[in-house]
């Protein structure tokens, strides 16, 4: 029985974490929504807009004086978060996939068939939902900090998870009388399943660790260029401001 709880737990957590996977970057969040446009960058808040179009900053439609040398610094951060922003869409997108294949693999296994065919297609429509949300052009505010969870993103969560619950009810009674009428064939089938979900989630996920590092590099280097800049103040440290 431990076997399938802890196969099922992982698959939750692997669910909810990628869904927010540029919030846990290096304790930054963004203090703009970020919107890329071919060679332009909208900063978007409540009280101002900054545009980032090829060397040439504008705030509130009005154009900054920049001098060579800063024209220059500000081209290379524009095309710095452009990529940025691509693949911080591209690791979230592959991160909600894996969590969703994750989840369905082990909530599948304390379902019926009818019920397992419902969840698989809920899960699909979530993170469907999901992946729009980081389509490589568009970060809301706020995502880079690690303990923000996207207020949409965990209402679809918690109303997948309320649903599935409901259509594994009948499974899981099943497997809890399975576990005391045939304990090892519980236990095994618990087993099975655990082990399917590592063996095909696991090195996916490594290399999903892998690049959300690679990335947090990428995110300091752009920091330390806003910084010299002086200009805007898009990416702020969490643990700085702690």
């Amino acid at each position: 029985m431990k076997h399938l709880v802890t196969a099922v737990l992982a698959a939750s957590i692997l669910l909810s974490g990628p869904a927010r996977a540029d919030g846990s970057l290096c304790d930054y969040q963004l203090a703009y929504a970020v919107t890329v446009e071919a060679d332009r960058i909208h900063l978007i808040n409540e009280h101002q807009t900054w545009r980032l179009h090829g060397d040439q900053l504008y705030l509130d439609g009005e154009v900054q004086a920049l001098n060579a040398g800063e024209r220059k610094q500000l081209n290379l951060y524009r095309q710095g978060l452009a990529q940025l922003t691509a693949d911080a869409g591209a690791l979230a997108r592959e991160g909600i996939s894996l969590g969703i294949e994750a989840a369905t693999l082990a909530m599948a296994a304390l379902a019926d068939d009818q019920a397992a065919d419902r969840l698989s297609q809920q899960m699909a429509t979530v993170a469907e939902r999901l992946r729009a949300r980081y389509d490589g052009h568009h970060l809301p505010a706020g995502t880079l900090r690690d303990h923000h969870l996207d207020a949409v993103l965990e209402a679809e969560i918690e109303t997948l998870v309320l649903r599935a619950a409901g259509d594994m009810a009948g499974g899981i009674a099943a497997f809890a009388w399975s576990a005391i009428t045939d304990p090892a064939h519980a236990e095994a089938r618990g087993a099975r399943i655990e082990r399917l979900v590592e063996r095909r989630v696991q090195p996916r996920a490594d290399a999903l660790e892998a690049r959300a590092d690679s990335l947090c590099k990428d995110l300091r280097k752009l920091d330390a260029l806003e910084r010299r800049l002086d200009r805007f103040d898009l990416l702020r440290s969490v643990a700085a401001s702690v």
